[in-house]
Order: C-alpha cells, then sequence, then structure tokens
C-alpha cells in the first residue's frame, strides 16, 4: 500500500515539474487559496465556570496536493478593535488546523497580540473565535496569513483557559488538557484565601498525580505534563471563591 501511494506522489511530483522545470518558492496551487485576510468577530457573553465562545470565522485557507507537504508559516496579527473602548474579559483565540492526505490536526492558541510558528502540511486553515462580554463594544479586527517560508520563533505559543468564580471548597470537574500542550502553569486573580489542588489525570479521569498550592502563594514553576496525561482538575480548597487562569504552554 506505501508503494503504491509512493508510486503516485512520484507520478504527481513529475507532472509538477513538467510544469515548471525550475526551484519554486510556492506550490503551484497557492494562487487557489485565501492566503489571508481580516474578519470582525464579536464576544458573545459570560457566566460563570468555562467562558462561552463565539463561531468560529474562517481567516486563511490554502489546500494543495500531497506532493505539495512543504513548511508553511502562520501568522496571526495583533487583535485590534475598531476604535471603541473595549470591556475586560476578552479572550481571543486562533485556531490552526493543518495535515496531509486527509490526516487533519488542530491546535488552539493565545492571539491577542499575535503569534507567528511553522507546520509542515499540504492543508492549512486558520480559524478565529472569541470569548468575554457581549456587545457591539467587544467586536474585534482577527487578521491572519499563510506563506510558504519557513519562520524562526523563539518565544512558546501558549493556550489560556480561563474559570469565572470558582466557589470554596469546589472544583472545576475534569476539563481537557488543549492539544500539544506540555506544561500548565495557575494563577488566582483578586485575594488568595486558602490553597489549591490541580489534579492531572488520563482520559478516562483517573489521577496520574497532584500538585498542590498553598495559601497565599502562586506558581512560579510550570508543572510538567506526563505522556499519560489528558485531562485535569483544580480544587478551591479554602472557603472563598476565585477567578482562576490556566497557561499551557504549547510544544508548536
Amino acid at each position: 500500500e506505501f508503494d503504491a501511494k509512493f508510486q503516485q506522489a512520484n507520478a504527481e511530483q513529475t507532472a509538477l515539474d513538467q510544469q515548471a522545470p525550475f526551484v519554486r518558492t510556492n506550490p503551484v496551487s497557492i494562487t487557489k487559496g485565501i492566503l489571508g485576510s481580516q474578519v470582525p468577530i464579536t464576544a458573545p457573553g459570560v457566566n460563570e465556570g468555562e467562558p462561552i465562545y463565539s463561531e468560529r470565522k474562517q481567516i486563511a485557507l490554502w489546500g494543495g496536493d500531497d506532493a505539495e507537504t512543504t513548511a508553511v508559516t502562520c501568522c496571526f496579527g495583533p487583535v485590534g478593535h475598531p476604535g471603541v473602548t473595549a470591556q475586560s474579559g476578552v479572550q481571543p483565540v486562533g485556531i490552526v488546523k493543518w495535515g496531509t492526505r486527509g490526516f487533519l490536526m488542530e491546535a488552539e492558541i493565545d492571539i491577542l497580540l499575535g503569534a507567528q510558528f511553522t507546520v509542515c502540511a499540504s492543508y492549512v486553515v486558520l480559524e478565529g473565535m472569541m470569548a468575554g462580554p457581549a456587545g457591539a463594544a467587544n467586536t474585534f479586527n482577527f487578521t491572519g496569513m499563510v506563506s510558504t517560508a519557513p519562520c524562526v520563533r523563539t518565544a512558546p505559543l501558549t493556550r489560556t483557559l480561563y474559570w469565572n468564580i470558582l466557589a470554596g471548597a469546589a472544583n472545576t470537574g475534569y476539563l481537557r488538557i488543549p492539544a500539544f500542550a506540555k506544561n500548565l502553569i495557575i494563577f488566582r486573580t483578586g485575594a488568595v484565601v486558602g490553597d489549591f489542588t490541580i489534579s492531572i489525570a488520563d482520559l478516562a479521569e483517573s489521577e496520574i498525580y497532584r500538585h498542590i498550592v498553598s495559601a497565599a502563594a502562586n506558581m512560579t514553576i510550570p508543572l510538567p505534563l506526563a505522556g499519560s496525561a489528558a485531562t485535569f482538575r483544580v480544587t478551591n480548597n479554602s472557603g472563598t471563591n476565585g477567578d482562576y487562569v490556566f497557561i499551557f504552554e504549547l510544544g508548536l
């Protein structure tokens, strides 16, 4: 089966070479894609617990043949606001989908201040979504583009999750760890009273290990995620309500 796929790919590459027998920086199909655009997205509103996200909107798209698999740089520009004072609590998120031969991967990343990274694929889609207080004041412009020139990135990508008002002696329930996450650091907002427990678990929500952050303390070192880690839960051990911010570093 693999040999048949190899012969097919070789035939496709030969056909491409006949079209342009010189070194190309872009695949032939690149002109058929939407390599960049700007779309407005409005926050849908807030609630206690996990944020509510808007519908996803497509920003950029390129799809080529398997033989055109190459390094594709994805760039989300800083999320812009069209002149109106925004409310607090806005959470823009970028989504990248990529793959080759029908195999699709997906990751969510923080993009408020922009992000750029490179994937290897013959198919790439950039999308955006938004959480935060509803209303025209929280309509933001999302921008993005893709190109076939690899970039050099020195800062890690992150995906931040938020939890509004975690009551004392309560927990979040088990939440899915974002795709490609490698470690986790947690901060609390407002008055810090009492300790909290982080439980790292597998797909079946069976705890693998736990970490306790003591009262009046903050995490200063990220918590590594084991190879079988797929879900996590945070328990507020105090009697005081608190808001939590979960920051995951991604291995992209």
